[in-house]
Order: structure tokens, then C-alpha cells, then sequence
């Protein structure tokens, strides 16, 4: 009996182990995969030039942990290359994965079947690239704080040893858990929000009936957590870039909004709220009442002795609504889209709210299980404020979410067992199968390149040092390479005539696009200014950024453009080297013909006005285009 006991407890261990193994190894499968111009090269780029001499002072402040944790990746061996940054950025994914799953199968003794399931789905629905540490870094303090908030409101209470003792063992979770969501503001300043999560000492206050004053004193364990995390990032930024320079670069976050109304407290309230009000968000709902309705007629009019024939009906009611949902667009088998999981994600979201209330108003059900499904609910919710991507952000916050809800759902699927349960178990069943599916469809083919799903990732790049081992689509990796030759090749390739419009230019692309200075470029970068959605050219062609090298962005205002080009013009003229200027396409057509037709937004009036600010930056300064290969522009 002993040694088939051991036996079973060996293969728990094993698979375990195994399950560990996969789920750090899982989110490596696309690093070589995407070489994308926005938000992983601007984000890879702030890593490798960090502070506010590079960055606008406003985005390193806000994001200023991230930053420099991403700044001591590049210093690590392979840190230098795009390929090496991608596995120690999904790395720190793998690590959260790992966290959770280890949680969920020690600490709730969930099977750890389901708690793998979970992670698994909870990964393959990471869509944002993995050099967003902005995000990834919120979501895994996000995590250790409800972690912490957990064991913190739920572990055995502890009798104090000495009458003057400051904090119990169950509050210094709770200290350390305000101090996870504390510090989570150095991470991103919007993570202000997250404080809400101490709303679950209150609940688990409410359900275990605790004193008053026993509560007041768990909130306060909180709050002092979060206020020392903050304090501390003050003092910091206070004693290392001092407290002013820190203020107006905050201050500057809360005026953009003039320029980026989607940046509001409101606009990104009322965005979250919608994708669950807007119609198409509400298609299922339409479809799913009537549909549960007579699911449920069926199982309660048609005669007990015929359950085989009630529960049929109801399969063939769930199978028919699901087909409807493929058949309408609701999702599809794109895989390299969003639209293959955004709408079962909603769906899901939807049910696990069910879900949760059914375990909150459930008097059998015990005060941990109420509380995970509070701390479930909070999480969904809170991962999407302080951003402008709607649901998205909870999307990409799911790991531990997703087995949580999972195990709500395996037991419910136990426990209500009467006839009148089977049309929810089946439409239960219907969302989980279909999340499932699209979900690990969507995590081994989506590649993130431009916001969007890259469709040809097939063409390796070889002769860009970052970005050698990277595969993208064959124009792209040809016209980056040629790019890259041009800047920092052989100055035979400098020649450039048709586009100098400059009698002395043979003479100026003789010396290199550093002019004079083309050595001392070599050594220490050439100095660039970069405009339209290419912010990631800087990392990938080693460039040193002059100003924000994402200037088109609604949230960096004209007036901070032309102050910056004014210091710029003073750097200049007291000796300084002159940046090179690249803009993409459309960005050069305008210039040329004064046609929006290229942009990518049009109507975007605070992006034209920047545009035309460089422009004449460029005439007072002399600049002449000197290479243009269809995508990018560059001036000198």
C-alpha cells in the first residue's frame, strides 16, 4: 500500500515538475519571430538609451522600474540583440506562469490538470510583445499583491508572542501586499488604480463578520505598504533626478490629455464599460437568453424519466448557437488576428462574472472560495483601468484568472448535479471548449508586428547585428538591411546624388551621413531624430536618440516638439553634431506634396502639426533628403 502510495505522490511530483518546465519554456516559442517598428523597438530602444537625456522625461518617469530593469537586461550576455532581449523578456512571462501555477496547485490545491489548462490558455493570450515590460512587470506585482492579499486574509491566525507586537504574521502579508501594488506605480503611474484591490480586506471582513477596529487595522497594513513603496520611489527620484524635474514630468502626464482625450479617466472607464454594452458585445447575449431559455423549458416540461432526451436537446441547442457564432463573424480561424479570441474572451469574462456570484451568494460555499472569486473579479477589472485598450489589458492578465475560473467551473459541474443546471453546464461547456480552441490557435500563430498579426515572418535577417536570427517579411528585412548599409556601411554606398538637390553633396555623402564627424559617429552612435510610426529604427539601426523617438504620439504635445528642437538648434549651434532626421513614407510625402494620404491617421491634427514643425526645423537647418527607398526617409 505504501509503495503504490509513494508511486502516485512520485508522478504528482513528476508532472509537476514537467508542468514547471513547459510553462517557463512556452512563451519562447516566437522569439525569433517579429521584428515590430513600434512598441517593441521603442520599448527595447528605451532600454538601451534609458533617461530622460534620450527619453521624453514624461514617459521615463512614468515608467521608470520598467525602464530600468529593462536597461540591466541589455547589460546581460545576449542583451545586445533583439533575439537575446526576446528570451529574457518571455522569460520573466514563463516566471509568472510558473508563480501562478505554483500557487494555485500548493497553496488552493486546485489538480494540476486544470491548473496547467489555465496557464496554458493564460499565455497563449498574451498578445503583447514581450519587451512590454511596462506591462508585463504591472501584471506580475499586480499578481504578488494578490497573492499576498490572499495568504494575508486567509491563513491561520497567529496569537502574538508579545502584547507589543507591531504587525501579526497575517499582516505583514498585507503590508508586503500594499507594498507589490505600491511599487507597482514606479512601474507605470497609471497603476494607480490597482490600490483598489484592497477592497478585499473589506469583503473578507464582511463574510467572516470581523470587528470593526480588526479590519480598520488589516487596511492600514495595506495602505502603510503602499504609501512606504511610493515614499520610497520618491525619495529616489528625489535624490537621483530630483523631486522637481520628477513633478513636472508628472504634471506633464496629467496635461496630456488636452492632446490624447483617450487618455481620460473617463474615456478609458466608459471604453472598458463599453465592450461589454456595445452591440457587438451584447451579440452573444441576444443569442445566448433565448437560447438558454428553451434549453431550459425543455429540461424542466419534458417528463424525468426522459434526461438522455433533455440533455440531448440541450447539446444540439449549444451546438447550433456555436456554429451561429462562427458563421456570423462573432470568431473565426484567423489566428493572426484579435478578432479569433476578443469576442470568446468577452464570453468568458461574462461567465466567470456568473460564476463568481453564484460562489459569493452560495451560503455553503466557504469564505476562501468567496474571496478568490472576489480577487478574480477585481483583477479583470482593474487590469483594463489606466489603460486606452479597452479589455485588452485584462486579456493579457489572465494568469490567475483563467484557472481560477476554470476551477469554479469543474465545481460547479460537480455539485449541481439536478437536470435544470445542464443547459448552463452546457453553455459552460460550449465557452470553455471554444476558448480553448481559439486560444491555443491564437498562441501559436499570432506574431505582434505593427498592433496587428504579422501574416509572413518567413525572411531571416543576417546582416543587422540587433536583429540578426529575426525573421519578418521579406520587404521588410530587405529594406531595413539596405537601410542599415547605408548608415553605418562603406561610404562608397553614401553616394546618393538624385536626392541632394546639393551641388556640394558628393562631397558631404563622401564623409558619411555623420559628415566631419562620420568617426567619431562610429564610436560613440549617430544621432538621430525619428517621426512617424518608427520609433523602433532606433534600437534596430543603433541610433542614439536626439529627442522622444516616438514623437507622433497624441500624448507628446506640439509645444514639447518645438521646445525640444529649439534645444536642439542651441546643441547645434554651440558645436554639436546635427541628428540625422528619417521619416517614413508618408511623413516625406507630406512634406513634399502637403498630401495626408499616407498618414496613418489623417485627421490626427496634432500629429501634422509636429510633422510641419520638423519640417521647418529641417529648411532653417539645411537639411537635404539623401536616401529614400519607398518606407523610410532620411535627411541630412
Amino acid at each position: 500500500m505504501e509503495s503504490k502510495m509513494e508511486s502516485g505522490k512520485n508522478k504528482i511530483c513528476c508532472c509537476y515538475f514537467i508542468s514547471v518546465v513547459l510553462l517557463l519554456a512556452y512563451p519562447l516559442r516566437h522569439i525569433y519571430l517579429g521584428v515590430d517598428l513600434w512598441d517593441a523597438g521603442y520599448n527595447y530602444a528605451n532600454f538601451k538609451y534609458s533617461g530622460p537625456e534620450y527619453m521624453d522625461a514624461m514617459w521615463y518617469y512614468a515608467t521608470w522600474l520598467a525602464t530600468v530593469f529593462g536597461n540591466i537586461l541589455t547589460r546581460l550576455p545576449g542583451g545586445g540583440s533583439m533575439l537575446g532581449m526576446n528570451v529574457y523578456t518571455s522569460l520573466v512571462i514563463g516566471m509568472m506562469g510558473a508563480g501562478a501555477f505554483w500557487f494555485c496547485v500548493k497553496r488552493l490545491h486546485m489538480p494540476v490538470w486544470l491548473a496547467f489548462w489555465g496557464e496554458i490558455l493564460a499565455l497563449s493570450l498574451c498578445w503583447a510583445p514581450s519587451g512590454l515590460l511596462y506591462h508585463y512587470l504591472t501584471y506580475a506585482l499586480f499578481m504578488a499583491g494578490t497573492l499576498c492579499l490572499y495568504h494575508g486574509l486567509t491563513a491561520v491566525q497567529e496569537k502574538r508572542s508579545q502584547a507589543h507586537k507591531l504587525l501579526d504574521g497575517q499582516e505583514k502579508y498585507l503590508l508586503l501586499a500594499g507594498m507589490m501594488l505600491g511599487l507597482n506605480v514606479a512601474v507605470r503611474f497609471s497603476n494607480l488604480p490597482q490600490a483598489g484591490m484592497i477592497l478585499a480586506v473589506w469583503y473578507y471582513g464582511f463574510i467572516s463578520r470581523k470587528r470593526l477596529s480588526k479590519v480598520l487595522r488589516e487596511t492600514g497594513s495595506c495602505i502603510l505598504g503602499y504609501g512606504l513603496s511610493v515614499g520610497l520611489f520618491l525619495a529616489w527620484m528625489a535624490f537621483r533626478h530630483g523631486l522637481d524635474e520628477y513633478a513636472a514630468g508628472v504634471l506633464r502626464l496629467f496635461a496630456m490629455t488636452e492632446n490624447a482625450p483617450d487618455y481620460t479617466p473617463g474615456v478609458m472607464l466608459f471604453g472598458m464599460l463599453r465592450a461589454y454594452t456595445d452591440d457587438a458585445g451584447t451579440y452573444w447575449l441576444k443569442r445566448f437568453v433565448p437560447a438558454a431559455v428553451v434549453a431550459l423549458l425543455c429540461c424542466g416540461v419534458l417528463p424525468e424519466k426522459l434526461p438522455k432526451v433533455k440533455k440531448l436537446v440541450t447539446a444540439l441547442i449549444t451546438l447550433a448557437l456555436t456554429v451561429w457564432f462562427f458563421r456570423k463573424g462573432y470568431c473565426n480561424l484567423d489566428y493572426a488576428s484579435y478578432n479569433s479570441v476578443y469576442y470568446p474572451c468577452l464570453l468568458i469574462f461574462l461567465l466567470a462574472f456568473l460564476l463568481a456570484g453564484v460562489w459569493m451568494a452560495d451560503r455553503r460555499a466557504g469564505k476562501e472560495r468567496k474571496l478568490l472569486a472576489f480577487l478574480a473579479l477585481l483583477t479583470i477589472y482593474l487590469s483594463s483601468l489606466g489603460s486606452n485598450n479597452a479589455l485588452y489589458s485584462s486579456i493579457n492578465n489572465l494568469f490567475l484568472v483563467l484557472p481560477v475560473f476554470l476551477w469554479m467551473a469543474y465545481i460547479f459541474f460537480r455539485e449541481k448535479t439536478h437536470i435544470l443546471y445542464f443547459p448552463l453546464k452546457a453553455f459552460l461547456a460550449a465557452g470553455i471548449l471554444l476558448l480553448t480552441v481559439q486560444g491555443i490557435g491564437f498562441g501559436l500563430r499570432f506574431v505582434y508586428e505593427e498592433a496587428a498579426g504579422a501574416r509572413d515572418v518567413g525572411a531571416e535577417i543576417e546582416d543587422i547585428p540587433v536583429l540578426r536570427g529575426m525573421h519578418t517579411d521579406a520587404q521588410k528585412a530587405e529594406r531595413l538591411t539596405e537601410l542599415y548599409e547605408y548608415l553605418h556601411g562603406d561610404e562608397s554606398f553614401h553616394k546618393n546624388e538624385q536626392f541632394s538637390g546639393n551641388e556640394d553633396s558628393n562631397e558631404n555623402n563622401e564623409q558619411g551621413v555623420g559628415g566631419e564627424c562620420s568617426n567619431e559617429n562610429k564610436e560613440n552612435g549617430i544621432r538621430c531624430i525619428l517621426y512617424g510610426n518608427i520609433p523602433g529604427l532606433a534600437y534596430y539601426m543603433e541610433l542614439v536618440p536626439a529627442m522622444n523617438i516616438w514623437g507622433g504620439l497624441r500624448s507628446y504635445g506640439p509645444q514639447a516638439m518645438l521646445d525640444k528642437l529649439g534645444e536642439i538648434e542651441q546643441e547645434t549651434a554651440r558645436g554639436g553634431e546635427k541628428p540625422v532626421v528619417i521619416l517614413e513614407e508618408g511623413c516625406r510625402n507630406y512634406l513634399e506634396t502637403g498630401s495626408r494620404e499616407g498618414l496613418l491617421d489623417p485627421d490626427d491634427e496634432s500629429f501634422v502639426l509636429k510633422l510641419e514643425y520638423i519640417g521647418e526645423y529641417m529648411q532653417k537647418q539645411g537639411y537635404f533628403l539623401d536616401y529614400f527607398d519607398g518606407s523610410y526617409a532620411v535627411y541630412r
